[in-house]
């Protein structure tokens, strides 16, 4: 498959951001709903643009959770239909979690996949010493169980 780069605008719905460096969201639940920029995002649509996916078909997108201190992928899913997704099963209590996105999408009938997302930009990816891909993605935190 073509990888093409795909921006997002990654959203966790019921979190708020702590306003720390590393910009981590508190969640609210265990189940949050994550949420991104459509594939294409509108703004390459327009007239004008610079860039223009043309013809971009059968949009889902793959979603990955991972846990911050291993990197151990808790979470997964594929082929979600829509730009959001809560997720189905409990997180871990008072985590710190990593997520990413990708489009997959077809262009005149062949499948073509997207970059996963960061909250880094490109330019800043390469002009990094060797990032950790795991520093690249977005990252929230779980509240206390319940019971706390």
């Amino acid at each position: 498959m073509n990888r093409l780069l795909a921006a997002a605008l990654l959203v966790l719905a019921g979190c708020v951001k702590t306003g720390l460096e590393q910009e981590e969201a508190i969640c609210t639940t265990l189940r949050p709903k994550l949420e991104w920029q459509t594939f294409p995002p509108e703004a390459y649509l327009k007239k004008g643009a610079d860039w223009v996916v043309i013809e971009a078909t059968k949009v889902s997108y793959d979603l990955r959770i991972y846990r911050a201190d291993d990197f151990e992928l808790v979470y997964s899913r594929d082929a979600l239909p829509a730009a959001g997704h809560v997720v189905e099963e409990p997180l871990q209590p008072k985590t710190v979690y990593r997520w990413t996105v990708r489009p997959r999408f077809q262009v005149r009938g062949l499948p073509r996949v997207g970059e996963w997302s960061s909250v880094a930009g490109v330019e800043t990816h390469r002009r990094s010493l060797l990032p950790r891909e795991q520093d690249l993605y977005a990252t929230f935190k779980t509240p206390p169980a319940p019971s706390d």
